[in-house]
């Protein structure tokens, strides 16, 4: 393994062909062995880019470490560096070449499957749950929406929860922070264009429940309740209202760009 990890750290992606991509268009997991975790709880961190669902979850595993499983996704991408650390493998996800993804689409061993832009598969295994289930801990992950609702779709019992930033000054902060402050215009149009297509998506979504990142701590203790079952309203109206108006402050400044 640390052979194959040396060799593919220096390319930013594995090449996907089409024999992979039609696998991925045509995959449907082994029903029998969703039956195995249908019943497992699963809650999964959704929301547009920089609206901080990866401190939400990594804050969640800190504070409750013997409550949650972090879900180790498989990916045929090569590590890449976050923050000046180099993603470990088993940590991050499991990384893993194009031959060793086909064969777990073959043996519909993944929950679900997407490639992802045009240049790597990403996919969650069943057996990561079931690691999850026998540990006696609710699994846990980041997602994008459709992700999300594929899990949803499937009948499994899971909690995504919409993480979104307090206003669209706060988010357009997370996002310079991310660029260091010198976004590529085409990128932050994209990613701009790209959130508003997934705020609309949740709003309209009945399972999905929106939260408001606007201090770490509370949106660590509501995702708790959440996941425990405690009574929570999905879309309460703060978070609806503070949708709505990043949804018109970031049409407005797409129309400028």
């Amino acid at each position: 393994m640390l052979g194959f990890l040396q060799k593919i750290r220096y390319s930013p992606y594995m090449e996907l062909d089409v024999v992979a991509s039609e696998k991925v268009a045509a995959y449907k997991p082994d029903k029998a062995k969703l039956d195995v975790i249908r019943d497992v709880p699963l809650m999964f961190m959704v929301g547009i880019t920089s609206a901080g669902k990866n401190a939400v979850l990594h804050r969640l595993l800190e504070k409750y470490p013997d409550n949650y499983y972090f879900i180790v996704s498989h990916t045929t991408r090569a590590p890449r560096e976050n923050h000046g650390v180099m993603e470990q493998d088993g940590k991050e996800y499991h990384f893993i070449d194009l031959q060793a993804m086909k064969s777990l689409l073959d043996n519909h061993d993944l929950i679900e499957a997407q490639v992802i832009h045009s240049a790597w598969i990403s996919g969650t295994s069943i057996a990561e749950v079931q690691k999850a289930q026998a540990n006696g801990k609710i699994p846990v992950s980041d997602i994008d929406i459709q992700g999300a609702e594929a899990y949803v779709g499937f009948g499994l019992n899971a909690k995504p929860i919409f993480i979104l930033p307090p206003s669209y000054d706060v988010w357009m902060e997370r996002l310079m922070t991310r660029y260091e402050g010198k976004p590529h215009k085409h990128d932050l149009f994209l990613r701009m264009q790209a959130a508003v297509g997934e705020i609309e998506r949740a709003m309209t979504l009945d399972d999905f429940y929106i939260v408001i990142n606007d201090n770490l701590d509370h949106t660590v203790d509501l995702a708790h309740k959440i996941a425990q079952g405690e009574p929570v309203e999905p879309h309460y109206h703060k978070a609806m209202d503070i949708a709505e108006q990043l949804l018109v402050r970031i049409r407005a400044e797409l129309e400028k760009m």
